[in-house]
């Protein structure tokens, strides 16, 4: 089995060029993913999921499948957790 599997939690999106352009970020909170965009917070419906990876992504986040982080107060046990 391979203890290695990740679940992407966020995106962080560049529009524009490379002397300006806007960031926004794609982030789920449970199963629900937002979109935020200034002072403005959007509910992702299904039929948007394909906005989340995107060739305006810029960076990409992951969480390592089987970690409770909801229930760890504790970074070293993170840390341990992580490196095993």
């Amino acid at each position: 089995m391979n203890d290695n599997i990740y679940d992407l939690f966020a995106v962080v999106l560049h529009t524009g060029t490379l002397n300006g352009g806007h960031y926004t970020a794609i982030a789920k909170n449970k199963k629900t993913w937002y979109e935020f965009n200034d002072d403005k917070v959007f509910k992702l419906n299904r039929h948007e999921r394909h906005r989340i990876v995107s060739n305006h992504a810029y960076i990409l986040f992951y969480q390592k499948r089987g970690i409770d982080f909801d229930n760890i107060d504790d970074y070293n046990l993170i840390r341990n957790t992580l490196n095993n």
